[in-house]
């Protein structure tokens, strides 16, 4: 459906067009494209991006995460003025739309940790029109702990994998949910071999390993 692009980040599909972020290279900035899913020309949606990565849709438009500034950014599906909805994020990556809310998750900085090591991870959410970000749960990153990698949702819950970072063995990742609400997050799967992204239906959720090579299923 298209070729030739800059180190592709996330992608995502409704009725009409395939969306993705380009993270760019030392030489471009990323941007954020789509095309028709019967196929056609891709079109640019936004461009001069920092490193997009995670992308999410509802009805009307498309969000994405930037890295550098770090932010949450939404622009219609058809096109227009980008509007950041969140910025000063450290790192943001998985990100879903749900209820009308935006989700994601990022880090927090800790004086006491290196510079790219955010200490804490936060699920934040925004409403979709813009207002107030607020966190729906904080958990700590260390190393007997995970950092949140992919994000999903559906009408009631949030879920996410959590991939073990450099001080934890690889068959530490984690599947895990919490109400749009907030609540305690409840652990859907351990022990997981470097879990990577995720996806939900009506009964069940399922995920990548990227260390076992597999494809995971749980019940919600």
């Amino acid at each position: 459906m298209a070729s030739g692009l800059s180190r592709c980040g996330s992608i995502a599909v409704d009725g009409a067009s395939v969306y993705w972020t380009e993270m760019g290279d030392d030489n471009s900035l990323g941007s954020l494209k789509k095309v028709p899913i019967e196929g056609g020309d891709p079109v640019i949606l936004a461009s001069d991006q920092g490193i997009p990565f995670g992308i999410t849709l509802d009805v009307g438009s498309v969000y994405w995460t930037t890295a550098k500034p770090g932010a949450i950014v939404k622009i219609g599906k058809n096109g227009g003025p980008a509007a950041v909805l969140a910025s000063g994020l450290f790192l943001p990556a998985g990100i879903t739309a749900s209820a009308g809310a935006v989700f994601w998750m990022s880090g927090r900085a800790d004086p006491a940790r290196p510079n790219d090591d955010p200490g804490i991870s936060e699920v934040m959410k925004i409403p979709s029109g813009g207002g107030m970000p607020s966190t729906v749960a904080s958990l700590q990153v260390g190393p007997d702990n995970l950092t949140p990698f992919s994000m999903t949702s559906d009408a009631t819950n949030v879920y996410w994998t959590s991939d073990p970072n450099n001080m934890v063995p690889a068959m530490n990742g984690t599947v895990t949910t919490i109400a749009l609400t907030g609540s305690k997050p409840l652990t859907l799967a351990a022990g997981q071999p470097r879990p990577g992204g995720i996806a939900v239906d009506d009964t069940s959720v399922y995920w990548t390993n990227i260390e076992s090579g597999t494809v995971m299923k749980v019940a919600k």
